[in-house]
């Protein structure tokens, strides 16, 4: 049994941060719980997992109390902690164990840290595994993480037109041009979401749904000298009932014109689709214009 030995708080806190610098580099959560004196708690990142739940924690050992502040502070060390379920789901459970050796009752892995180097090359070691386990589960979105997504559409071929709508690709493109006309966006990290993107009008939050403006139809025979489309706001009235509560402004957006409309969500509170002319038809006065937007008033 290895003798133990006091650690002063100054080296302990520089492991403990280069600790959870290491494992915020790979894209885990670090949050300090509200009553926490001595850990911080390790979260799975919302943009990848279904929900963010706690996957480890990373804790000063050896400290007693109480404490007097004369007193100088000695440290045991630090342990790190990992769910074995969490890595059993990334298939790393196994190779991990070479590096975190003891389990507790509840099957995480843990491992006590000293101020040596050899640590902190375990904890690379660590972390590239879990990097590892998380690119072979998520693949091209966990390496963009936190990236601009329009990236993964490069290279652009010159001449070479979108056939079908992508969600993504429109939800950029409105994100893009709505920056290009002065607004402050945010885009929702959460794939189930109601809403896609997020406009700040007179310090206001307002929830933009993204969906595709697309060519209507009923009017392909049309005589009339400019396009008419249609959005599809919702597939189903269940869906409607669901998410319209949470939506304030529906954007309808076209890849192949780069068209867009912004209409209202009231007018899709009977109805999941809507007409928009390009000219002096219905909602021609929403075509390429933020007049929703601007007019937008939650009262």
């Amino acid at each position: 049994m290895s003798k133990s030995v006091n650690i002063s708080y100054e080296k302990a806190r520089k492991l403990f941060i280069k600790i959870a610098f290491l494992l915020n580099q790979v894209h885990l959560q670090c949050k300090v719980p509200t009553a926490s004196k001595e850990s911080i708690n390790l979260y799975t990142p919302e943009k990848l997992f279904k929900y963010s739940e706690q996957i480890g924690t990373i804790q000063y050992k050896g400290i007693q109390y109480p404490q007097h502040e004369d007193n100088e502070l000695k440290l045991k060390g630090i342990e790190l902690r990992l769910d074995g379920e969490f890595l059993k789901a990334l298939n790393i459970y196994d190779k991990m164990k070479k590096f975190m050796v003891k389990e507790d009752a509840d099957g995480w892995l843990k491992h006590k840290l000293l101020l040596k180097n050899k640590e902190i090359k375990r904890v690379r070691k660590i972390t590239s595994l879990l990097a590892k386990g998380m690119e072979k589960k998520f693949g091209l979105d966990y390496l963009s993480f936190s990236m601009d997504k329009s990236m993964l559409e490069l290279p652009k071929i010159q001449n070479s037109p979108v056939n079908k709508y992508d969600q993504e690709i429109a939800v950029q493109h409105v994100s893009d041009i709505l920056v290009s006309d002065g607004f402050k966006v945010t885009r929702s990290s959460n794939s189930n979401s109601s809403y896609h993107i997020s406009v700040l009008i007179r310090g206001e939050s307002v929830k933009c749904r993204v969906k595709h403006l697309k060519y209507d139809n009923a009017y392909k025979a049309s005589p009339l000298p400019y396009q008419v489309y249609k959005i599809d706001a919702f597939k189903t009235f269940e869906e409607q009932k669901k998410k319209i509560s949470d939506v304030d402004v529906i954007v309808g957006y076209n890849i192949h014109d780069s068209a867009f409309a912004c209409l209202d969500k009231k007018q899709f509170e009977d109805k999941k689709s809507r007409v928009v002319h390009a000219k002096e038809g219905q909602n021609s006065n929403y075509f390429k214009t933020w007049k929703a937007l601007q007019e937008f008033n939650r009262l």
